[in-house]
């Protein structure tokens, strides 16, 4: 007898309940959902994006702090009845209710039960409560975050940033002129049902894919034709300006996207290595490198960019240098980066990018090009990092840096330094 597929709102919570308790990647466990993984992904991220908001009405309304499984059921009841329009709302509490009896406490679906059905009944009082509060709980962001970037963005771009990371990410893709014209790419997805359009912070290989699309359901996917990446990823390749011939170290490289982008601009003739530590990182560089045919020019290598050393003993002419960040400029994207923020962590960060940047910068050749990046929006991991860097090592010079914010250039946030090495 078949098994029957598992309550979509039970997946949904187990995640999260996995998230509030141990600090779990939510991205990385919604990997091994198989069923209605489209909805799931949705409550999931949902709830983690407005996690303040919604600790704030369930703190309201209990008065007690709920053990995660019950506080994850209550969030994800509360996620779909105040903020998914696309969910009866008989489905969410009964479904929700059921998910209760199996993470909670016998009794406690009861209240769950009552509780949501309250939220039902007083839903526009709730609202209108919430949009009274202050802005932190409001836009659902740690008041951490709220006083750095107050202060190093002002306050109305600090609002406006709150209000682009609360918006479910675009996908996007960037087609190879080598493998398909864009315009046959716009033309095949359109024949599919999918609509596109151009990115309006790229050039014309960029377009942005309608919601709800999986990625290998586009055409040309198999073929190797685009790559899905935000334009903010080639920020730090375009400093790069890699070329045909030359002898170029990607540190740092899963999951890819740089990779693919230097491959391609080197016409696949000369030295690429593509360096990263982890094995599962390594499988999905290795898969991406396999279907955009690249995986016969790149090598990959394992290994920590704060210790690697080529074999042959040869320098580079350059190196692309993606540190390990705090990834405050992907929030859109990984909603669960603001809840995990914190000062300790941010300095530990900055330690490790100081090792693998002192250790890089040796494996350069005299007169090559290093390009540090993050996906950051923190100084202390971008231009105040670069400054304080230099200062110490005056052996290399600053050339130009670049700086993408988000609700400005409608990417991802990214840092981008391009050092040359004098002679």
């Amino acid at each position: 007898m078949q098994k029957r597929p598992e309550n979509s709102r039970l997946s949904a919570a187990r995640i999260l309940a996995d998230w509030l308790d141990t600090g779990a990647y939510p991205d990385r466990s919604l990997e091994r959902i198989s069923s209605d993984r489209a909805f799931v992904t949705e409550v999931v991220y949902g709830v983690v994006r407005w996690h303040g908001a919604l600790t704030w009405l369930i703190d309201n309304m209990t008065g007690r702090k709920p053990h995660p499984g019950l506080f994850a059921v209550l969030e994800v009841g509360l996620y779909q009845v105040l903020f998914m329009d696309n969910v009866e709302e008989y489905a969410a509490v009964n479904e929700t209710v059921e998910a209760a009896k199996t993470l909670a406490a016998p009794g406690e679906a009861n209240m769950v039960n009552a509780i949501l059905r309250r939220i039902l009944r007083e839903k526009s009082t709730i609202m209108r409560e919430l949009d009274r509060a202050p802005l932190c709980i409001r836009l659902s962001h740690p008041d951490l975050l709220f006083n750095r970037w107050k202060r190093e963005f002002g306050e109305r771009n600090c609002r406006k940033l709150f209000e682009w990371n609360n918006k479910p990410a675009d996908t996007v893709v960037r087609v190879l002129r080598e493998r398909m014209r864009p315009d046959a790419f716009r033309r095949e997805a359109e024949a599919a049902g999918i609509q596109t359009e151009p990115h309006p912070h790229s050039d014309r290989d960029t377009f942005i894919v309608s919601r709800g699309v999986a990625v290998p359901d586009l055409p040309g996917f198999a073929e190797g034709a685009f790559y899905a990446q935000d334009p903010s990823t080639l920020a730090s390749v375009v400093l790069l300006k890699p070329q045909p011939g030359e002898r170029i170290l990607d540190a740092c490289a899963a999951p890819g996207g740089k990779t693919v982008a230097i491959a391609e601009r080197m016409k696949s003739d000369g030295c690429l290595i593509a360096l990263d530590l982890h094995d599962d990182r390594l499988t999905r560089l290795n898969d991406n490198l396999k279907r955009m045919k690249f995986d016969d020019f790149v090598q990959v290598h394992r290994g920590n960019a704060g210790h690697w050393k080529p074999e042959d003993g040869e320098g580079f002419d350059a190196i692309l240098l993606d540190v390990p960040c705090s990834n405050t400029g992907v929030i859109r994207r990984r909603p669960d980066v603001k809840w995990g923020f914190t000062l300790g962590r941010l300095r530990s960060l900055v330690d490790k990018q100081t090792e693998i940047l002192d250790h890089c910068s040796t494996l350069l050749k005299t007169g090559g090009r290093l390009v540090y990046s993050t996906c950051s929006l923190e100084p202390e991991e971008d231009e105040s990092f670069i400054q304080a860097w230099l200062e110490k090592n005056p052996g290399f010079h600053f050339v130009k840096a670049e700086k993408l914010f988000p609700p400005k250039t409608q990417t991802d946030g990214a840092y981008a330094a391009l050092l040359t090495k004098k002679g």
